[in-house]
């Protein structure tokens, strides 16, 4: 590892590290607070990496479209130190094609051609050199970008489809939940719908080859359909900075950190502490964490992920601060021919009240199917969390929550995907009448921009 590299880790240990001394954040108390923790677990990244890998997974699909398919390839070496060539474009269609166009450079076809070679002169730059093609048929056209890479003495070659660039994406995902035990009751469950709007705003800054720097702004709003639960709906914001680098000497490396803001709706206003960015919300908390993840590919279809992150919230009209501190582990692997994800977290917390610090062990195994056009889901949850102390009437709680969810999702297009799922959840305590059993059926539309 090269010195800059090795200092600036060094560095973000010991600043992310001296958080350890005390373990860090209450369970939430109430359902809805708990809520708005686990969605803020949820990196933004991972939401994007998610929508970029279904859009990848589906646009060759769209780009071919049975009789009207248009197939380009070359074979001038990406990589020369000659300035002075030729692009060789090899062309075939299932309808006759009728023109190419390469850059400024147009060729007319003769009637009734469906495959053919083409030669375009070229002087290179040093450098990368791009030269857009687009081939047109009778039925259709496609467009494609060739890139040939002038290497001297100067300028060496990476291959470009590897290096990191600055981009910018936006992402919207409106969804339907409805829950049939709304209370978490352990009899008469109450059945309840929710209408929830998510933004994601990621931007990159690519600050070297395979380096960048994220920023990720999340903004989330739900509407309850009975108005017996509008003191549930919550306003969710969150924004974080992160480094990566995905060819760091150990992996793919990631540190970064955030901030997270929530308001929860009060109509009556019975609370003088309201939120920011809405006066009818009174406010809910907020939370500062730091996040360090190393990815490690073993081998192509093997990927190992550690993570660490420590938390600092805030809730209002109590001067002292919960602390969370969150170790996670992950595992992506292939098992008879199909995708496979195992993820374990430890957390623990410390708040005011020892009676309340806590620990939470949790664990999810998730298998996905792709059945063109579709893409089936499968996944197992489980998770543990008990008190470290009694409270005042002499118990300490502990509960435990077990899950299976199905889902299945299909994109319209390549820039909006329906998705579907149906989530069956036990939960089990030590505290009378917080027993529960409950069913969430969701219905997601996202749009990529």
């Amino acid at each position: 590892m090269n010195g800059t590299n090795s200092g600036l880790l060094s560095l973000l240990l010991m600043v992310l590290l001296s958080f350890l001394g005390g373990s860090l954040q209450a369970q939430d108390q109430e359902d809805l607070q708990q809520r708005v923790g686990e969605l803020s677990e949820i990196p933004a990244r991972e939401i994007l990496k998610a929508a970029q890998e279904r859009e990848g997974d589906f646009q060759v699909r769209l780009e071919s479209t049975g009789p009207e398919e248009i197939l380009v390839y070359t074979t001038t070496p990406p990589v020369t130190r000659q300035p002075i060539g030729k692009l060789v474009l090899n062309i075939s269609s299932f309808a006759p094609l009728s023109r190419v166009r390469v850059n400024q450079e147009l060729v007319l076809m003769d009637a009734g051609t469906f495959d053919t070679a083409l030669e375009f002169a070229y002087t290179l730059a040093p450098g990368e050199n791009l030269f857009n093609a687009r081939i047109e048929s009778e039925s259709g056209e496609l467009q494609k970008t060739f890139t040939i890479f002038l290497e001297t003495d100067e300028v060496k070659y990476q291959d470009p489809a590897k290096a990191r660039k600055s981009s910018f994406s936006f992402i919207t995902i409106g969804g339907i939940v409805r829950d049939d035990n709304i209370n978490s009751a352990s009899s008469d469950p109450k059945a309840a719908a929710k209408s929830s709007l998510t933004l994601v705003v990621v931007k990159q800054i690519a600050t070297g080859y395979t380096s960048a720097v994220v920023l990720t702004g999340i903004v989330n709003a739900d509407d309850q359909w009975n108005s017996e639960y509008r003191s549930r709906e919550i306003l969710f914001r969150q924004f974080s900075a992160d480094w990566n680098d995905s060819a760091f000497d150990w992996g793919d490396l990631t540190v970064g950190l955030g901030l997270n803001e929530v308001g929860l709706s009060d109509p009556s206003r019975a609370s003088s502490l309201r939120d920011s960015w809405n006066g009818s919300y009174k406010q809910g908390g907020s939370e500062s964490f730091a996040g360090l993840q190393l990815k490690v590919p073993f081998e192509e279809e093997l990927q190992w992920t550690s993570s660490l992150r420590l938390g600092i919230k805030t809730n209002p009209g109590v001067a002292e601060k919960d602390q969370t501190n969150k170790l996670g582990q992950k595992l992506d692997f292939q098992f008879v021919g199909q995708k496979w994800n195992w993820a374990g977290e430890y957390l623990t917390t410390n708040t005011p009240l020892d009676s309340t610090d806590s620990r939470t062990f949790s664990t999810t195994l998730k298998a996905s199917m792709p059945i063109k056009p579709l893409k089936f889901g499968f996944q197992l949850g489980y998770s543990d969390t008990q008190n470290k102390a009694e409270d005042a009437a002499g118990i300490r709680k502990k509960n435990s929550k077990a899950s299976g969810t199905f889902s299945v999702s299909y994109p319209l297009k390549s820039t909006m995907i329906l998705d579907f799922s149906h989530k069956y959840e036990i939960q089990q305590t030590n505290v009378s009448g917080s027993d529960y059993r409950k069913n969430l059926d969701t219905l997601n539309l996202t749009l990529l921009f």
